[in-house]
């Protein structure tokens, strides 16, 4: 069963880093959103976490920021 996207920045950031450590390969924020009940609904959302994740260095981006592990 899909979790809900949280509304708390705080609660986004920490369900998105938990899909990526969980994740095998490389995500993108589509991928990561598809996770959600909201789906492709909260992939904007998603993409801002993954982009404070990555200006902060917690995340790895081998491909210009496309996909994050």
């Amino acid at each position: 069963m899909k979790q809900t996207y949280p509304k708390d920045d705080n609660d986004q950031t920490a369900m998105v880093m938990a899909v990526l450590a969980s994740a095998t390969a490389p995500l993108d924020a589509n991928a990561i959103a598809a996770t959600f009940k909201q789906g492709l609904k909260c992939a904007k959302q998603v993409q801002a976490v993954l982009a404070s994740l990555n200006r902060l260095g917690v995340l790895d981006a081998r491909d210009g920021g496309r996909t994050f592990l």
